[in-house]
């Protein structure tokens, strides 16, 4: 039988600070996200840790671990990270600096 590769997904952001210069390319936030793992197995799998690191226009400005773990037989493993700092997914985020929000996260 063949092992199928883990799916990895960010769930809601919650931005706990944003600061923004707009006369300069310059913010600072924070914020908490959960990091999901699924299982896409019949059966018990585990998964090494990992790096996740969050890019801006291509440059990393933040990294967290995804530790060791073995979820169930196709469960969805959560663990929830916060960072102060901007992780790598592929996704796309706006930020609205009036309602200090995410708007149109698209990850692929």
């Amino acid at each position: 039988m063949k092992v199928k590769t883990h799916k990895v997904r960010l769930g809601n952001i919650e931005v706990l600070d944003f600061n923004a210069v707009p006369a300069a390319p310059l913010f600072d936030t924070s914020f908490t996200t959960q990091i999901r793992v699924k299982n896409t197995n019949w059966g018990p799998n585990e998964f090494d840790a990992a790096n996740a690191t969050f890019l801006y226009q291509g440059l990393a400005v933040g990294q967290i671990v995804i530790p060791k773990s073995k979820p169930g037989m196709r469960p969805t493993k959560k663990i929830f990270v916060e960072k102060k700092k901007s992780a790598t997914m592929d996704c796309t985020m706006k930020f609205d600096l009036s309602s200090k929000a995410i708007q149109g996260l698209e990850c692929k």
